[in-house]
């Protein structure tokens, strides 16, 4: 069950390389670590799910499948390729048949083969007024009751706007109704935010102190907390209850954004993003010369990398820069559990992380303004 302790959750990608070969790779690499794997239902045909989470179960200390009932608000022609596999995706009135939706998001996965079942939820924020939530928190009810579930651990989803959490009433409604099932089921909550710039972070300061405050009043009643597709926000998390983040190796995997069709992509040449550790942030391979020059600069010690910066231009490698990036996931991950008091190991490594900022710049060091980790400081005032 991924609430016994604090874990890692590593969401599939078929980028940039076979995803369970990188799962066990991460593995052999981190030893007794808790290392757990989500994908995504509606992404693939049932048969590929299968294989891959039978492939999988060796590796992760548990395997999720996702119902990402999200896709939902899309098309039908647009809710992927797994649609064809899956009655649930064909539903277009999920509230009026709740019963027969939430019995169809549950054997999908037992279908599957998963242990622990997500009950599906709607994204809380989209439409006026708290119909969203509360057809969750029912979908959540009537999951409980579904003989579907006996001999399953059940974990109930959630998913809000960014703004969800940044108001106080809406947050407060949202927690309360949560609280108030009998049953006390550990949450899969998803906060939705604006896209990206580049491999950047989350900066809404409203809205990070908004999860924390649920994190923490869910946490303390009784609801354990996994945070799936949050990136390093997920990690900011762990110093306040959150038993589990999630990411995978796109950007995509990093934060929830407001479902989308989509499109066919653009032909410009992908940037080769790097995770650096003391920075708690992304940024190019390009410029990891300049930053490691800067006093204070630590050789990663990751297996991937030996010590060594990543190849740069034509020579990057996507595969060792995902590896390290989720090594780097599990080992942040392992210190907050040893740590004796969360919050402050988290405070102290964004202290740690600011420290070294500071010096880059004061080493005259010039970045893409993507790369720079803008949101050191917001986190810093959300921990405190």
């Amino acid at each position: 069950m991924p609430t016994t302790d604090l874990s890692f959750i590593a969401h599939h990608a078929e980028r940039p390389r076979g995803f369970s070969d990188l799962v066990a790779d991460l593995r052999t690499a981190r030893g007794t670590s808790r290392i757990g794997t989500a994908i995504r239902i509606p992404r693939g045909r049932l048969a590929y799910n299968q294989d891959l989470i039978g492939e999988l179960r060796p590796s992760a200390s548990y395997v999720l499948a996702d119902p990402e009932t999200r896709q939902v608000v899309l098309p039908y022609n647009k809710r992927g390729r797994g649609r064809t596999d899956h009655a649930y995706l064909t539903e277009d009135a999920p509230k009026a048949n709740r019963a027969r939706y939430v019995g169809q998001v549950l054997r999908s996965q037992i279908t599957h083969g998963a242990g622990a079942l997500i009950t599906p939820s709607l994204i809380h924020g989209i439409n006026p007024g708290n119909v969203d939530i509360d057809a969750t928190i029912d979908f959540a009810k009537t999951a409980v009751a579904d003989p579907a579930a006996t001999g399953h651990d059940l974990i109930m989803g959630v998913e809000a706007l960014h703004t969800v959490f940044a108001n106080g009433t809406a947050r407060n409604y949202m927690v309360n109704a949560i609280v108030d099932l009998d049953d006390e089921l550990p949450l899969w909550l998803r906060m939705t935010s604006p896209a990206p710039q580049g491999r950047g972070q989350i900066l809404h300061e409203g809205s990070l102190k908004g999860l924390r405050d649920a994190v923490e009043a869910l946490t303390a009643n009784d609801r354990p907390v996994l945070l799936p597709y949050s990136g390093m926000c997920g990690w900011l998390m762990m110093g306040f209850g959150a038993l589990a983040f999630g990411a995978g190796v796109p950007a995509s995997l990093e934060r929830t954004v407001i479902p989308s069709p989509s499109g066919g992509g653009g032909g410009s040449q992908p940037l080769h993003w790097y995770f650096e550790p003391q920075m708690l942030g992304f940024v190019r391979a390009e410029e990891m010369p300049s930053i490691s020059a800067v006093a204070g600069f630590t050789p990663c010690p990751c297996p991937f990398c030996g010590g060594g910066l990543p190849a740069s231009g034509a020579a990057f490698d996507a595969d060792v820069a995902a590896k390290h990036y989720l090594w780097w996931c599990i080992s942040l991950t392992d210190d907050v559990r040893a740590a004796g008091n969360r919050a402050d190991h988290v405070r102290d490594t964004l202290d740690d992380a600011l420290a070294f900022w500071s010096a880059v710049q004061g080493a005259g060091v010039l970045l893409d303004n993507r790369s720079e980790p803008t949101h050191l400081e917001t986190w810093r005032r959300v921990a405190t």
